[in-house]
């Protein structure tokens, strides 16, 4: 006896209205690769997009993976449950067969089962990335096109509920240079790089994530560094496995990894110091005042022919020179470690 869906309400994102577009623009482009997929250009381009070979459409988690940094890294301990799910928010994948090749007498059958039926004989199973508005289809992957076809009505589906870390905790960092990777920053430690990065921005903005240049960011290592160690561990090509660590660069350990030398001496300056900017022109009026008082008691000198004035002019002069050149010349050193 099937066990039907009178009493299962379909599933609310909650997610705001522009996360829900972005989710749903994001399914809209798989449910476009997987309707070109099989076909010679077609499914080339989606190769190359994926970087991997293939002769059909791809796993809808595989699909956002690429999108999406730290896709799997939070662990979620909710019970699994039945719901009915929005066809036009799953990553499908249509591997065996498209909306087309059913017979058109099986349609209005197949609408009614995948839209009431929870059996296990013909059982959908979605993984929901709560924050993000989406789910990716593990069992059911062909019937979400369908649905899309004929309708949109809800998939009856068992769903998994998966959590994503919150926007505040994810930084994208910018490329300074055209030919470098665009970045994404987990907790100020765990770095990724964006696969798409494209893609990936304009949903993870959506989501609430900022975007930085490095010299931005505070406390992190030298930012050549860490690109060499990026390109060593080859992180920036996908991953043939699906652990999070293994696409992942700790910077705790890079950092623990370069010592700096106890013979090595570190200066500074004002003008070096990093993540600071020197208001020189704010600045510049302190020693400027002092050098307008300067002449202004030269003037008077002239006028007056008072010792006194010569006295102040020249004092003033001094102090308005060794003010300009403070910021260049006071040096600090790190104090050696006993």
């Amino acid at each position: 006896m099937s066990e039907m869906a009178d009493k299962v309400e379909v599933l609310s994102l909650e997610v705001s209205d522009r996360m829900m577009g972005a989710s749903r623009a994001l399914c809209s482009i798989k449910f476009s690769m997987d309707m070109s997929s099989r076909y010679y250009f077609e499914q080339e381009y989606q190769n190359d997009w994926m970087d991997s070979g293939g002769t059909c459409a791809f796993w809808g988690h595989s699909f956002l993976r690429i999108v999406v940094p730290f896709l799997d890294w939070e662990e979620s301990q909710s019970a699994r449950f039945k719901a009915l799910v929005d066809p036009r928010y799953v990553l499908g994948a249509s591997i065996k067969g498209k909306p087309q090749h059913v017979p058109e007498e099986e349609i209005a059958d197949r609408i009614e089962s995948y839209s009431t039926n929870f059996t296990w004989s013909n059982k959908a199973l979605y993984t929901w990335y709560k924050p993000l508005g989406i789910l990716t289809a593990h069992e059911g992957k062909h019937r979400v096109a369908f649905m899309r076809t004929h309708g949109n009505k809800p998939i009856a589906a068992w769903v998994d509920e998966q959590n994503y870390p919150a926007a505040k905790r994810i930084q994208l960092i910018e490329p300074a240079r055209r030919q470098d990777e665009w970045l994404a920053l987990l907790d100020g430690r765990y770095l990724q790089v964006l696969q798409r990065p494209y893609t990936s921005v304009a949903l993870l903005r959506e989501y609430g994530v900022e975007s930085f240049r490095w010299h931005q960011l505070k406390d992190l290592p030298p930012e050549d560094l860490v690109r060499d160690a990026v390109y060593q561990r080859r992180l920036h090509k996908i991953q043939e496995t699906i652990k999070e660590t293994d696409r992942t660069l700790d910077l705790r350990e890079l950092i623990d990894a370069v010592p700096v030398p106890e013979s090595v001496n570190v200066r500074l300056n004002l003008l070096m110091l990093d993540n600071m900017r020197f208001e020189a022109l704010r600045y510049a009026r302190w020693p400027g005042s002092l050098l307008a008082l300067g002449l202004v008691a030269r003037l008077a000198d002239g006028v007056f022919d008072l010792p006194v004035f010569t006295e102040a002019a020249n004092g003033l002069f001094g102090a308005a020179f060794a003010m300009a050149l403070a910021p260049m010349l006071m040096e600090w050193r790190r104090r050696k470690s006993t």
